[in-house]
């Protein structure tokens, strides 16, 4: 659970309605597919009939070497960080940017992550600070914060439906 890996007091102290979305796991030949689609569709469903405000998750980095993954780590925290105020924070710190003033290159940094995250980031999420390395999934994983009111009209209709007034 993402409450074992990272601090969301202040998350909970905002009040607002928080959902965790756990991992999903699709067989290859389903991934990209009608699958997906539907899970996103129920998902959707959830967030409107239970009015929720933040959707948060973990999204996993694949390895456990964070200086193999420095520039993925460096532009999340340089670009989607989450406000401070609503701020997740690392059990066990993974430094996402331990050269501040380095220069990364965004475009690789943004093609090599994962899929489930380029899509959350499109939809406008933000992340925790620091990675947290999880030694069981062999990965290093971010805390994924999406604030529901920002989803987008196009992803609405893809993934689900127009929000209620």
């Amino acid at each position: 659970a993402t409450e074992e890996e990272f601090d969301l007091s202040r998350l909970r102290a905002s009040g607002r309605r928080l959902m965790e979305v756990g991992r999903v796991c699709l067989l290859p030949e389903h991934r990209g597919s009608l699958a997906m689609h539907r899970l996103w569709q129920g998902l959707a469903a959830l967030v409107e009939a239970r009015r929720i405000d933040i959707l948060i998750g973990l999204a996993s980095l694949p390895g456990e070497r964070p200086e193999a993954m420095r520039e993925m780590l460096a532009c999340l925290r340089r670009d989607r960080l989450a406000p401070e105020t609503m701020r997740p924070l690392s059990r066990r710190p993974v430094p996402m940017d331990p050269e501040p003033d380095a220069p990364i290159d965004r475009r690789a940094a943004i093609l090599a992550m994962p899929p489930l995250l380029k899509a959350y980031l499109r939809l406008g999420a933000r992340v925790g600070e620091g990675g947290y390395h999880d030694p069981d999934f062999r990965c290093i994983d971010v805390c994924v914060v999406l604030e529901a009111e920002g989803i987008g009209e196009r992803e609405r209709a893809i993934h689900g439906g127009a929000r209620p007034a």
